[in-house]
């Protein structure tokens, strides 16, 4: 259920945030295909919703950050924030401010940025591809684009696990990094 939750969810905090919160966007939430039940905390905006199996998802959060947490209690999404798993395959440089870390095991994604001045395009660039040329990491693609604002992706493999990394110039007044990793192995 994992893989179709996170899809579900993006399209339920846009439907919850645009019917803000109110008993409408419940009723509305029930009645889509595979939810059973819906609750949502109008004082908070949190809400739970749990699937015809039973599953049971919480979004619980505020303006600054907002985290989906499992019925074990797990978090498996944070945006706005979180913490980058130990275990995670990708390095992250110094600095990074973590925007969002969405773990759909065997996937997990984390965008990161940098204030600009911390680290110049060039540099992360640079630290991105030294990654994907190391020993025992094969490079099936990548791309770099002149045109502004710039971007450079690496398409990446190694024994069981897909990794796709995208550097982008200057969005926002930062340097925005996603990064993920699909540990299929």
């Amino acid at each position: 259920m994992r893989g179709k939750r996170t899809a579900l969810f993006v399209g339920l905090m846009l439907i919850v945030t645009a019917c803000g919160g109110s008993n409408p966007a419940e009723q509305f939430l029930e009645s889509q295909d595979g939810i059973d039940n819906v609750d949502i905390d109008d004082g908070t905006g949190s809400f739970s919703v749990t699937d015809d199996e039973g599953n049971t998802l919480t979004v619980a959060g505020d303006e600054d950050e907002l985290t989906i947490t499992g019925e074990d209690g797990e978090t498996f999404g944070a945006f706005g924030g979180g913490d980058i798993p130990a275990d995670f395959p990708i390095p992250v440089l110094p600095g990074s401010n973590v925007q969002a870390v969405i773990e759909t095991p065997p996937a997990t994604l984390v965008i990161i940025d940098y204030p600009i001045g911390d680290y110049s395009y060039e540099e992360l660039v640079s630290f991105y591809n030294n990654f994907s040329m190391e020993a025992g990491i094969t490079v099936l693609g990548s791309t770099a684009s002149d045109t502004t604002p710039r971007v450079a992706t690496w398409y990446l493999q190694t024994d069981g696990a897909d990794y796709n990394i995208a550097v982008n110039d200057a969005v926002g007044g930062v340097l925005a990094v996603q990064l993920s990793a699909n540990l299929t192995g």
